[in-house]
């Protein structure tokens, strides 16, 4: 049976942005995503599935204007007590409404447009208003650089990037999240950031790990000793005293 490659064009579209969204993070990584009204979650990547020992982890690929953050964390270490860089999103990162049109251009406007077969201009009037909005989000981005902490080179990947591959695009925000520098460790900035119930399940996230980790370490060995001193801080009664050490 023959597949119109035509008919593939959209799936390949989907499959791009998808990628995108793709994180894959080592074992001792996880994220931090700052949702609507500036309420704050943790992701973790999948513990059972791993691909060259890192953990998968998808953005919602239906909320792009998200920003992301990736942060390091070990059970058995001291936080640091003032980062340099903590976990945080500035202001000039808003732009959630630029992504959105680019996403409801891309993923609405233009299948119902080419799968609808309105016509050639139709298709050129949709393209051409998203890589307006493109052009628009990347000059804001330049403008905004140094807030960001992008030097010209950087920008000029990021640009290059995204008005090559249009699929891109929608996660602009993300990106740009992901490329800031974060000291402050995971578990400091749950304590700071979340709230009770976040927590419980980030440190439920954390006792998995800890039991995953001792299964493959030494039992009498300095890692899973400390790993095993640690493991008591993560039920919900000890979370305030792993807070204090």
């Amino acid at each position: 049976m023959q597949v119109d490659a035509q008919l593939l064009i959209g799936p390949a579209v989907a499959a791009l942005y998808l990628k995108d969204c793709l994180l894959l993070l080592n074992p001792d990584e996880a994220v931090l995503v700052r949702g609507w009204r500036g309420r704050w979650r943790a992701g973790f990547g999948m513990l059972d599935w791993r691909l060259r020992r890192r953990e998968p982890w998808l953005c919602n690929p239906f909320k792009p204007w998200e920003p992301v953050l990736r942060l390091r964390w070990d059970a058995a270490a001291t936080p640091a007590q003032v980062p340099a860089a903590p976990a945080a999103v500035p202001n000039e990162l808003r732009l959630g409404p630029w992504v959105v049109v680019m996403w409801l251009l891309l993923f609405v406007a233009l299948p119902v447009a080419y799968y609808g077969h309105l016509g050639l201009q139709a298709m050129l009037l949709v393209l051409g208003e998203l890589y307006a909005v493109i052009g628009v989000t990347l000059v804001l981005v330049w403008r905004r650089r140094a807030a960001l902490g992008l030097n010209g080179a950087q920008f000029g990947v990021l640009a290059f990037e995204v008005l090559a591959c249009a699929p891109y695009a929608p996660n602009l925000v993300r990106r740009l999240s992901l490329h800031r520098r974060v000291d402050e460790d995971l578990l400091s900035a749950t304590r700071r950031l979340l709230d009770p119930p976040a927590r419980a399940r980030v440190n439920a996230q954390c006792l998995a790990r800890i039991d995953d980790e001792l299964d493959w370490t030494a039992e009498e060995s300095p890692r899973a000793l400390a790993l095993r001193a640690a493991r008591p801080a993560f039920t919900s009664p000890g979370e305030e005293a792993h807070g204090q050490q």
